[in-house]
């Protein structure tokens, strides 16, 4: 009963609290729920919950290392986020460019996801990275077809030369690098915004900060312990600057 009433926690969770609260747990009241187990054929595994199974049963992914790009801005990684609340300058979406081997990354913002607009941020950060004196040779992005598997954004990849590496369809795992950092990027703002107590119309400006802060911190994915800054510039940027 205590079982199905606390929506099937955990045996471990579930003895604790009811110790704590007084109540009587013995092995045998957990054989009991374990009991508790589809008897098809199709349940091989003894001491199954077959509600358990069906709410609780999450994809799993088999995750292999990708070998790192050793130039910088040879692979960039690139999503999009949003729609948000509208920002004063009516701003609903940000775009993200992560390069691949220093993870340096730029934030763009869109006041809509249409191919054009995207490819017109896509050029002014093209133009930047060529101003520091490199080339992208890869892209790498989800498979939607409004914002990059489109007309308009891979003739501009082709008239570049650069090779388009979409991820499969409904597979945004396989284009992690750049959807785990968008979480990054969102926690760091929201954190500031709370603390600041700021309204969320201001919600780009906070965006744009944590992605300058992110630039300058340690992260997992260079090894050393350097910043995304120090990795392309080879130099530590001073924190009061």
């Amino acid at each position: 009963m205590w079982y199905r009433q606390l929506a099937h926690l955990n045996h471990q969770d579930l003895r604790r609290l009811l110790e704590s609260s007084g109540e009587r747990f013995t092995d045998t009241d957990v054989e009991l729920v374990t009991d508790r187990m589809d008897t098809s054929p199709c349940w091989e595994t003894p001491g199954l919950c077959r509600t358990c199974v069906h709410a609780k049963e999450q994809q799993h992914f088999v995750r292999t290392k990708a070998p790192r790009s050793s130039t910088p801005f040879a692979l960039v990684h690139s999503d999009l986020c949003g729609p948000m609340k509208h920002s004063i300058g009516g701003t609903q979406y940000y775009n993200i460019y992560i390069d691949d081997c220093t993870r340096y990354t730029e934030v763009y913002f869109l006041i809509t996801k249409t191919a054009e607009e995207i490819s017109a941020k896509f050029q002014h950060y093209q133009a930047w990275v060529e101003t520091q004196g490199f080339h992208i040779k890869r892209f790498r992005s989800d498979n939607g077809s409004g914002e990059y598997n489109n007309s308009i954004f891979l003739g501009l990849l082709g008239e570049k030369g650069i090779t388009f590496e979409p991820s499969p369809p409904y597979t945004q795992h396989k284009n992690g690098t750049a959807v785990r950092m968008i979480p990054t990027l969102n926690v760091k703002a929201r954190s500031m915004m709370l603390d600041a107590n700021m309204p969320i119309l201001f919600w780009p400006e906070v965006i744009r900060t944590a992605c300058y802060l992110y630039r300058r911190s340690t992260t997992l994915s260079l090894t050393d312990n350097r910043l995304p800054y120090e990795a392309l510039y080879g130099t530590i940027p001073k924190m009061d600057t």
